[in-house]
């Protein structure tokens, strides 16, 4: 990337005050380019040749826009790009039409140490990090920097790897009220017996002043891709796995912890309401009924708990979180599988952590079933199967709202998943 990719932007005052809806409309119109063209500068002689939605999200407190800038300096090859950053309000908070924030990555003002963690050695040797590490990266070698994960104004991952040693390392930054909630946490959760039962990555160090985590690197493929690969076969091994695996969770007491609760669960449903309802009404009409009976049966769930919340949950146990890093797949076992993420970990229904993990999975009742069997067997216990469903279909009630708001109402796939869950609560569940 040319030294001119690090000149700022300036903004033009209209695309803020843009909706997220009319930025979408307008790009995929063609419009959009043609109004940055003439409207976008910049601090040198670099033309704006492309534009293009890289990543748009829902979030329970905000909903946010990646712009891909693609630009061109006329005394360079090949052109370079640059993230732009709008933020939004969800409906109802004021102003509702305007971006609460804009930014060119990675000048995120909630995270502000994200334009120096791309320095590699630089960021490592000058931070002041709490506890003292083993550094694994070679002093005369480069240090590649990938990010592998961004929500604007909340977190990043990033992947730092040795090209001359190999050597591997995860680093995190986190938002700074959020800071000091997610460190009690990880430090919970990594005092506890439970590392000594199922693999999780160790906490090397953090940051006060930066806000950041640095963690070990586990190698290995997440479990969701395994069936795109053909690995159809080992699905009953896998399962029986993630059932060892959540019962060794769920079995662990972490006093500590947040408490869950129903409201947790309530605010990003209703906000993404909100945004359907000013946007996509009809939608929104037919969804709120599904959403209000599964939130009484959060309440319900909850109420009738014949025990508290004494032990720990994953609270975002998928697919997606869990990794084959040992041993490959002829050779499943708990211990072959590692977890990662566990920065909302809570006090909660094991239910919760149960149905999140089978909406992710393909509508086979035989398997839930198995997976169900194996975790009460290693768990010995007997869960509400009601509230596993419940849990499972407001999992795919987020995803049909967040699809609507990509996509459109007059989306094939989002009004089928609709009818789906319905039918999942009324006459066929998946579960019970």
């Amino acid at each position: 990337m040319s030294s001119s990719a690090q000149e700022t932007l300036a903004l033009p005052e209209w695309l803020t005050r843009l909706s997220l809806e009319e930025i979408k409309d307008r790009l995929a119109q063609g419009s959009l380019l043609a109004s940055l063209q003439k409207d976008l500068r910049g601090g040198g002689r670099d033309a704006l040749v492309g534009v293009r939605l890289a990543q748009e999200g829902y979030e329970s407190e905000s909903s946010f826009l990646i712009l891909l800038l693609e630009l061109k300096n006329p005394a360079a090859q090949s052109p370079y790009e640059k993230e732009v950053v709008l933020q939004y309000p969800h409906p109802g908070d004021p102003p509702s039409n305007r971006p609460i924030r804009s930014w060119c990555y990675p000048d995120d003002p909630w995270l502000p140490s994200l334009a120096r963690m791309d320095r590699g050695h630089a960021f490592l040797d000058d931070t002041a990090w709490e506890k003292p590490w083993k550094r694994i990266f070679p002093q005369d070698g480069e240090i590649s920097v990938q990010r592998l994960l961004y929500n604007p104004g909340r977190r990043a991952t990033f992947l730092l790897s040795s090209p001359k040693s190999g050597a591997k390392l995860i680093l995190k930054a986190i938002r700074s009220s959020d800071f000091e909630e997610c460190l009690a946490r990880v430090e919970a959760i990594q005092g506890s017996s439970l590392c000594d039962r199922i693999t999780l990555p160790t906490l090397f160090s953090y940051s006060i002043r930066e806000n950041a985590f640095l963690y070990e690197y586990l190698p290995g493929r997440r479990i969701d891709r395994f069936q795109a690969d053909g690995a159809s076969q080992i699905r009953p091994y896998l399962l029986e796995a993630v059932a060892g695996i959540a019962s060794e969770i769920h079995q662990t007491a972490i006093p500590q912890l947040p408490r869950w609760s129903p409201q947790m669960e309530a605010d990003t449903a209703r906000n993404l309401l909100g945004r359907l309802e000013a946007h996509y009404p009809a939608a929104s009409t037919a969804i709120r009924p599904l959403f209000e009976r599964l939130f009484r049966g959060f309440v319900e769930g909850a109420r009738s708990y014949s025990y508290s919340y004494s032990y720990m949950i994953h609270n975002s146990f998928s697919a997606k979180h869990i990794f084959c890093h040992a041993g490959g797949l002829n050779s499943l076992t708990p211990v072959s599988l590692a977890i990662i993420d566990w920065d909302s970990a809570v006090l909660g229904p094991r239910e919760k952590d149960l149905g999140s993990f089978l909406a992710g999975f393909p509508d086979r009742k035989e398997e839930c079933r198995l997976f169900l069997d194996r975790y009460q067997e290693r768990a010995g216990c007997v869960v509400e199967l009601k509230l596993v469903n419940c849990f499972l279909q407001y999992r795919r009630l987020l995803k049909a709202c967040r699809q609507i708001l990509r996509q459109g109402d007059a989306d094939e796939t989002s009004v089928n998943a609709l009818r789906e869950i319905e039918d999942r609560l009324d006459h066929n569940p998946l579960v019970g």
